[in-house]
């Protein structure tokens, strides 16, 4: 997907394949990078890697009789080479999101495999790991390395717990000087000066935050001279990185800032766009879920949403709408008023299914319903007003894209977008922006200021009353055009309402006179004619002779 187009590819620096589990999945992925180079023999490999995650030390793929295979096994699987097969070699091995007591045995591992693999040597044509606009000065792959912060999770209470000291040395410090302290210790003693490395890149992976880069980068002013001469050059580079970034963060964090190409990045009228539209400002309440999203509390208990978060979110879910073929398989869905209009905007552009209003019960689940759907994926507006749909999605193992606010619940919510899901003017730029993504991947439309000519405002929610007030056209008044209605009674005098003359005399001060009302003569009718009574006419005999 990201091929398809050059000015992408192009800024494409590192491609990383990380937590990886299994060895054959490893080869797969070294099959794959051979037939793209080999089906696009024009376009500029950029370098990568395969890292290993080994949450006990070992991976959990099992050999026939039944021990785990190691760091060794995973340097076999991505740096052999058989005389008949001639798949691509990663340019370096990598090791993440691992507790930093395991460090030690699995670079020990990695290291010594690395000396006995039967590999091909390296071509310094290759651009390197750590510098990739330059050739590296070294042959031999490079060793990556970003364990996680050591926090171990507690299931009973759904917390995240420090882990606990388990060397003299590191009682009484900080979890971040301790977790530094740890991982120098595992690169001095298990990275020996010959060990076939041509560089070493370092940095944090899961639950690692700032303060854990800061004392990495203090660590290694002072143990810089007990690494050999091939690795000390990679070190006082990175810590020249660190400091002249003046930033707490790794060579890793530093080189890969905005995780997504150039191209992909936004520019400033993106962001005045979600500033203007109020998408950064959140609520007065904060799901713990959502306090990475978060990037400071205002005085008056307004949390203020990171918009870089916010665009990287986007383009992710807008990566994922264009890798589904079928755009028909994409619902979007909106409960909100604020955001109908913008869901069926949204498809009409896309191509995509929407449910604007009350999401029927059964949609996903009930194949007998007449709305009966079977996405490939799903985008709600608000997970807490669309809660329905995402719990129906959760049956079917459909994925989920929210629009989530600072208080949205992301329980089987897989990829949230942090953004104002309250305000009109938020809902509808975000979903707009998203449709323009999807488009820009697909290759619809150019990633030109101008390749997308449909107005902002389209996906914005107006009231009905006001479109009917603005449709309906102006009346100038004229005196009595069209008023059926009676006209109010100015005079009360007896000759204009002569039939009720005797009422208006009726009430006094002793109340009601009866005998006003009744008429001076007395109400009899005609006179009837003769012989027309029922005393006139004959009785007829009824009785039994």
């Amino acid at each position: 997907m990201l091929a398809s187009t050059k000015e992408t590819w192009d800024a494409i620096d590192i491609i990383a394949f990380e937590t990886v589990p299994l060895l054959r999945e490893a080869r797969a992925i070294r099959r794959a990078m051979t037939a793209f180079a080999s089906a696009n023999p024009s376009l500029r490999i950029p370098p990568w890697w395969i890292s290993f995650n080994f949450p006990d030390g070992v991976l959990p793929e099992q050999t026939s009789q039944g021990k785990n295979y190691t760091a060794g096994d995973a340097v076999s699987a991505c740096f052999a080479q058989h005389q008949a097969d001639s798949t691509a070699i990663p340019d370096a091995f990598g090791i993440n999101c691992t507790q930093v007591r395991y460090l030690h045995e699995c670079v020990s591992l990695a290291s010594d495999a690395l000396q006995t693999v039967k590999q091909n040597p390296y071509s310094k044509s290759r651009p390197s790991v750590l510098d990739p606009r330059n050739l590296p000065s070294k042959s031999g792959p490079t060793l990556v390395v970003y364990p996680n912060g050591g926090r171990i999770y507690d299931p009973n209470t759904m917390t995240w717990l420090p882990a606990a000291s388990e060397s003299s040395e590191t009682k009484g410090l900080s979890e971040s000087d301790a977790w530094a302290i740890g991982l120098v210790d595992v690169l001095q003693g298990a990275v020996p000066e010959d060990s076939g490395w041509s560089g070493l890149l370092i940095g944090g992976c899961c639950k690692t935050e700032p303060e854990h880069v800061s004392a990495l980068r203090k660590l290694f002013h002072h143990a810089l001279s007990r690494f050999g001469s091939g690795i000390k050059l990679v070190c006082q580079r990175l810590i020249d990185a660190l400091t002249l970034s003046d930033v707490a963060g790794s060579l890793w964090c530093h080189a890969m800032a905005s995780k997504y190409p150039a191209a992909l990045n936004p520019t400033e009228e993106d962001i005045q766009l979600l500033l203007s539209a109020q998408a950064h400002l959140g609520t007065k309440n904060c799901d713990k879920q959502m306090e990475p999203y978060v990037w400071k509390r205002r005085a008056d208990g307004i949390h203020i949403i990171n918009i870089g978060k916010t665009w990287e979110k986007l383009v992710l879910a807008a990566r994922i709408i264009a890798a589904i073929e079928n755009p028909s398989d994409v619902v979007a869905i909106s409960a909100r008023p604020y955001g109908q209009r913008a869901v069926l905007k949204f498809a009409a552009n896309t191509g995509a299914q929407a449910i604007a209003g009350r999401f029927t019960p059964g949609n996903f689940t009930n194949y007998i319903t007449r709305s009966f759907k079977e996405p490939r994926l799903i985008i709600v507006t608000d997970p807490r007003v669309d809660h329905q749909a995402i719990r129906e999605a959760s049956y079917v193992n459909i994925p989920v894209i929210a629009l989530c606010d600072t208080d949205a619940p992301l329980k089987f919510v897989d990829v949230a977008i942090p953004t104002n899901n309250k305000s009109k003017n938020s809902i509808g730029l975000i979903w707009w922006l998203l449709a323009r993504e999807v488009l820009r991947l697909r290759g619809t439309v150019p990633r030109t200021p101008d390749g997308w000519n449909v107005m902002v405002d389209m996906f914005f929610y107006r009231d009905p009353q006001e479109e009917q007030e603005q449709e309906k056209p102006a009346t100038t008044g004229v005196p009595g055009a069209g008023d059926d209605s009676a006209q109010p009674v100015t005079d009360w005098d007896a000759s204009a309402a002569p039939t009720n003359a005797g009422a208006a005399a009726v009430i006094g001060d002793a109340g009601l006179d009866w005998a006003l009302i009744l008429p001076a003569t007395p109400l009899t009718g005609p006179a009837e004619p003769a012989g027309t009574t029922w005393g006139n006419e004959p009785t007829a005999d009824t009785t039994w002779n």
